[in-house]
């Protein structure tokens, strides 16, 4: 069975997938085995925009007004990542 972490990035970049899901849940569903605290997940997902949840799961940009310094200011990368 799939992850709730690997539905919600799905939902996030997949727009067919996504579109899937509102028009047919259950069907779209069907592979993730999901409890009542999961579906609330999913429901709050596919109630963001979509471009919202790219930026979700997308990479910390620099951004100093907000205080994000740039990647590079960060440090290292932790082991493994890419």
């Amino acid at each position: 069975m799939a992850k709730i972490d690997d539905l919600l990035e799905r939902l996030a970049v997949d727009d067919d997938f996504r579109r899937a899901v509102e028009q047919d849940p259950a069907a779209a569903l069907e592979a993730y085995d999901l409890g009542d605290a999961d579906l609330v997940r999913v429901d709050a997902a596919l109630r963001t925009p979509s471009d919202a949840m790219d930026t979700f799961f997308s990479p910390v940009r620099s951004d100093p007004e907000r205080g994000l310094p740039d990647a590079a200011d960060r440090g290292p990368s932790p082991e493994g990542a890419s």
